[in-house]
């Protein structure tokens, strides 16, 4: 499907967000190309996760999941190597959220060790986001560890390069759990 068809079929609300209209000045860009074109060289995970919160298929909860968890251990592995201390209650946060993916928690497990990460108060705040968002409902927490990955790199990194080469990662990472995924 071309991507201004595609445009076309969207109700006029999908486009009200700021994040919306970033998706829709992007896409016009493109407007010749297809859908999947669009969606194989796209180096923006947040766009990708708008794509499909507004009109993917059957997206697989599951693979979003992981993503999550993986951009969490991601962001707590740059703060480690940065120097800060990491508590043990986010590290179990994320291995709770990414057995909970994997069929190995159940949702009690992974509400206590939620509230064990939300309860560590010397964490920064973008370390303790990133291990309770792994946690949360897949959609949310995609679009969220995403930006927060994006931040801490921003905050951590050297230069544009760290900031070009996070968002690379997250694309790629993205495509490697939802290939072939139906943007149409």
């Amino acid at each position: 499907m071309k991507v201004i068809d595609w445009i076309d079929r969207r109700p006029p609300t999908s486009w009200e967000s700021p994040t919306g209209q970033r998706v829709q000045r992007w896409l016009l860009v493109r407007s010749g190309h297809t859908m999947d074109a669009v969606w194989s060289s796209c180096y923006r995970a947040y766009l990708m996760l708008w794509l499909l919160r507004h009109g993917a298929q059957d997206v697989d909860e599951r693979a979003l999941r992981l993503y999550s968890c993986d951009c969490a251990w991601r962001i707590l592995e740059r703060y480690r190597a940065s120097g800060m201390y990491i508590d043990p209650r986010l590290w179990s946060a994320v291995s709770v959220a990414t057995k909970f993916a994997n069929g190995k928690a159940n949702l009690i497990m992974l509400g206590a060790a939620q509230r064990d990460a939300n309860e560590v108060k010397l964490a920064g705040t973008i370390t303790r986001m990133a291990a309770w968002v792994a946690g949360q409902h897949t959609n949310f927490a995609a679009a969220e560890v995403t930006e927060l990955a994006v931040t801490a790199t921003c905050i951590l990194g050297d230069d544009q390069h760290d900031w070009y080469t996070e968002n690379q990662w997250q694309a790629r990472k993205l495509r490697e759990y939802l290939m072939p995924v139906n943007v149409s």
